[in-house]
C-alpha cells in the first residue's frame, strides 16, 4: 500500500513540471499577447499598440518583447523588430516607413526557450500631401534647411506645416533671390517670416493666421494681403510698390513700417495698440492718428500731408513729419517728445515750451519768425536753417552740441550758456558780434556772410578747430585767435571740410582792438 502511494505522489510531481502537448508550459499558459489597432498612421510613421500580460512564475525570464512588422503577413523576429520595455499596455513609434504601403504587425515575446506571438493587425501608410513650390530658390532654401530632399517643385506638406520661423533673406554676397512665394500658404504654424531683400511681387498670407512678425521689406511687392493675420504684432513692408494696404484685421499690431511705397491712404483706426508707425515717402495727403493713443514713434515724412493732429498721442517720443505741406503743428500735449523733425513744411509758429525732454529739434526750411528753446535744457541738436528767424532764445542749453541757424535774419545770438557746442553753422545772417572764447569743444565754426565787426575764437584750443569759415564779413577787420593755430593757417584753397578761410582784409591776432 505504501509503495502505491509513493508512486502516485511521484506521478503528480512529474506531471506538474511537464510541458503540455502543444509545447507550451503551464506557466506559459498565463501569458497574454494582444496586438491592438495601429494609430497615428501617416505616410512615413505610425504608433504600434499592444498588450502583454506576463506570468508570475518562478524562474520565468524574458529576453525581449515588443512588435514585429513587415510588408508580408505573419511577420516574425526575422523581420523588423521594435522592442519595448514594461508590461501590460505597450506602444512604439515607428518611422521611416514607405508611403502608400500595407504593413502587418504582431506583438511578440521571447524567452530563453521559445518565442510567442500575438494576433496580427495591418495598416496602410498614407499618400503624403504635397505643397507646390515652383520657385527653385525657395525650394532650395527648404532643402538646405532639411525640410525637403529633391528639387522637384514639391515639398511634403507635413514637413513644413509645423515650422514656426522661416528666414529667406539672401545671405550676404549671394545672388540667388526668391521671386515667388507660392507654397507659403501651407506653413500654417508660421509665427515669424523674414523674406526681405528678394524680388517677390505678390504675397498672400491670409492662410498663415499664427504670424506675429512679417518682414517683406526691400522686394517688388505690389500686392500684400494680411487680412486674416489677427495675431500680427510687427509688419515691415517698406521699400516695395504697394498701393493699397489693409491692416484693420490686425488688432494686435504694434509696429508698422510701410514707408517708401505708393500708398495714397492709410487707415490705422483699428490698430489701437500701435506703438510705431513709419509711413514716410508715400502719397498720403491725410493721416489720422487720433485713436492710436499708445503711439510712441511716428514717421510720416515725404508725403503731402497738410494737417497733422497729434494731440491725442501723449506717449509720442519721436515725430518726423519732414517734407510735407503742414502749416500748423501743435506739440504742446506731447510732453514725452525727445526728437522732433518738422523740416521743409510751411510752419510759421512752433511752440516747444512744453517739451522739456526734447533732445533733437529739426525745423529747417519753414517760415518761422522766432524760436524759443529756453524750456528745453536737454537739447543736443538744433537745425533751424533757412527760415525767417529774427530771434532765437537758446536759454541754458548746456548739452547743445550741434547748432545750425544759417540763412535767417538774425542780428544777434546769445550762445554764452551753450558751452558744449561743437558744430556751429550761423552763416548767412546779419550778426555783428560773436564770442566763442569759452567754447572749448569747437570742431566746426561757420559764421561767414554776416555783418561781423567783432569775432573772438581764442578758446585755448584752436588746434581742435578743423573748420573755421569767416569770409564774407566786410566789416570784420580782425579775428582774435590763440597764440598757436593750425600750421596751415587761413587758406581758402582747398575747399572744406578741414580748412580755415577768411577775407583778405581780416587780420589774425591774439588781441583785437
Amino acid at each position: 500500500m505504501k509503495n502505491h502511494l509513493y508512486l502516485i505522489i511521484l506521478f503528480i510531481f512529474f506531471s506538474c513540471n511537464k510541458n503540455n502537448d502543444d509545447g507550451v508550459s503551464v506557466c506559459d499558459d498565463t501569458i497574454t499577447l494582444e496586438t491592438l489597432e495601429a494609430t497615428n498612421v501617416n505616410y512615413q510613421s505610425v504608433t504600434l499598440n499592444g498588450v502583454i500580460n506576463k506570468p508570475n512564475c518562478d524562474g520565468f525570464s524574458i529576453t525581449s518583447q515588443g512588435f514585429v512588422y513587415g510588408t508580408s503577413p505573419s511577420p516574425t523576429i526575422n523581420d523588423i523588430i521594435a522592442e519595448v520595455t514594461g508590461q501590460n499596455n505597450i506602444t512604439s513609434g515607428v518611422e521611416n516607413l514607405t508611403s502608400s504601403t500595407t504593413y502587418y504587425c504582431r506583438t511578440f515575446l521571447t524567452s530563453p526557450t521559445k518565442t510567442l506571438y500575438g494576433n496580427e493587425v495591418s495598416f496602410t501608410t498614407t499618400v503624403p500631401q504635397l505643397t507646390y513650390v515652383p520657385d527653385d530658390v525657395f525650394e532650395q532654401k527648404l532643402i538646405d534647411l532639411d525640410y525637403d530632399d529633391l528639387l522637384d517643385d514639391y515639398v511634403i506638406t507635413e514637413n513644413i506645416n509645423f515650422i514656426t520661423e522661416l528666414d529667406l533673406e539672401p545671405v550676404s554676397g549671394q545672388s540667388t533671390i526668391v521671386t515667388d512665394l507660392t507654397g507659403i500658404q501651407d506653413f500654417v504654424a508660421l509665427e515669424v517670416l523674414n523674406c526681405r531683400q528678394n524680388d517677390i511681387k505678390t504675397l498672400d498670407l491670409t492662410n498663415n493666421t499664427n504670424l506675429k512678425i512679417i518682414d517683406c521689406s526691400f522686394n517688388s511687392i505690389n500686392y500684400l494681403n494680411v487680412g486674416n493675420n489677427n495675431n500680427l504684432e510687427e509688419l515691415y513692408c517698406n521699400r516695395n510698390q504697394i498701393s493699397s494696404l489693409e491692416v484693420n484685421q490686425c488688432p494686435t499690431l504694434e509696429i508698422l513700417d510701410c514707408s517708401h511705397n505708393l500708398l495714397p491712404s492709410l487707415n490705422i483706426s483699428s490698430n489701437l495698440g500701435l506703438k510705431e508707425l513709419n509711413c514716410g515717402d508715400n502719397f498720403l495727403s491725410t493721416l489720422e492718428v487720433s485713436k492710436n493713443l499708445e503711439l510712441e514713434k511716428l514717421y510720416c515724412y515725404f508725403n503731402t500731408i497738410e494737417s497733422l493732429n497729434i494731440s491725442n498721442n501723449p506717449n509720442l517720443t519721436n515725430l518726423n513729419c519732414w517734407r510735407n505741406q503742414i502749416s500748423e503743428l501743435n506739440v504742446t500735449n506731447n510732453k514725452a517728445l525727445i526728437s522732433l523733425n518738422c523740416s521743409e513744411n510751411q510752419i510759421k509758429n512752433l511752440d516747444v515750451s512744453q517739451n522739456y525732454l526734447l533732445e533733437s529739434l529739426s525745423c529747417y526750411e519753414n517760415s518761422l519768425l522766432t524760436l524759443d528753446v529756453s524750456k528745453n535744457p536737454l537739447l543736443k541738436s538744433i537745425d533751424a536753417k533757412i527760415n525767417q528767424l529774427t530771434e532765437v532764445n537758446l536759454g541754458e542749453t548746456n548739452d547743445l552740441v550741434f547748432l545750425s541757424i544759417c540763412c535767417n535774419n538774425l542780428n544777434s545770438i546769445d550762445i554764452s550758456n551753450s558751452l558744449s557746442l561743437r558744430d556751429i553753422y550761423i552763416f548767412g545772417n546779419q550778426i555783428t558780434t560773436l564770442d566763442f572764447s569759452n567754447h572749448k569743444n569747437i570742431f566746426a565754426l561757420w559764421c561767414g556772410v554776416n555783418q561781423l565787426s567783432s569775432l573772438n575764437v581764442a578758446n585755448g584750443n584752436n588746434l581742435g578747430i578743423s573748420e573755421l569759415v569767416i569770409s564774407g564779413n566786410p566789416n570784420l577787420l580782425c579775428v582774435q585767435v590763440d597764440p598757436v593755430i593750425p600750421a596751415h593757417g587761413f587758406n581758402c584753397d582747398p575747399p572744406p571740410p578741414g580748412y580755415w578761410c577768411k577775407d583778405p582784409w581780416t587780420e589774425v591776432n591774439t588781441i583785437c582792438d
